[in-house]
């Protein structure tokens, strides 16, 4: 998900408790999918047991639950969701 915070947009993934920050929403979700792609390949590279998934603070993912509700809702949105997990999904990728 990304959000705006303070004069800077948060990019935060919930499923490796990974987060970053850019000037533009798209810039903050980019450095995300770097970071996410970085994590991954050193997780895998070793025994990934405990690395993949490693789950953000419960109030983080409820605050994106909150965000995907609303999404599915129609509501104005002030943020950005993608969710790149298998099978059906409420939010559509940004």
């Amino acid at each position: 998900m990304v959000f705006k915070s303070d004069q800077e947009y948060t990019a935060e993934c919930i499923d490796l408790n990974l987060m970053v920050y850019g000037k533009t929403p798209y810039e903050a979700l980019d450095s995300l999918r770097g970071a996410m792609g970085g994590y991954l390949a050193v997780a895998f590279s070793g025994d990934p047991a405990g690395l993949v998934p490693r789950p953000s603070p419960f109030i983080h993912r409820a605050k994106y639950h909150f965000y995907a509700l609303l999404a599915a809702l129609g509501t104005k949105r002030s943020f950005l969701l993608s969710d790149w997990s298998p099978g059906p999904s409420l939010c559509k990728a940004h």
